[in-house]
């Protein structure tokens, strides 16, 4: 599974990432030439993962010196999201659904 993402990078940037998850560990690839370098967070230091349910699902990685935070793809279910994540990683994910009716 692909998972893309627009992470906030500054102010007012944001830059495209592909999440990729390992045994052990979460890697945010740039997808643009000459950004910045692969970002490597392993599941001991990833404090949560928080997904927040909107017409661009939110993101956020919380890890112990730092606060990734971005959108999902437009399209891209949370389900899926949660279930690849529990594949290959042991880590704390956190849903936030907004009106609750038809995710009961």
């Amino acid at each position: 599974m692909e998972i893309l993402a627009r992470i906030k990078t500054g102010f007012f940037e944001m830059k495209p990432y592909r999440l990729k998850a390992e045994e052990g560990s979460l890697s945010l690839i740039p997808l643009q030439e000459g950004g910045e370098g692969i970002i490597v967070l392993s599941e001991g230091d990833i404090l949560s993962v928080t997904l927040t349910d909107g017409r661009l699902p939110g993101l956020e990685i919380q890890v112990r010196n730092e606060l990734y935070s971005g959108i999902l793809e437009e399209g891209c279910s949370l389900a899926e999201v949660i279930n690849y994540l529990k594949e290959s990683m042991n880590i704390n994910i956190t849903c936030e659904y907004k009106g609750g009716e038809k995710h009961a």
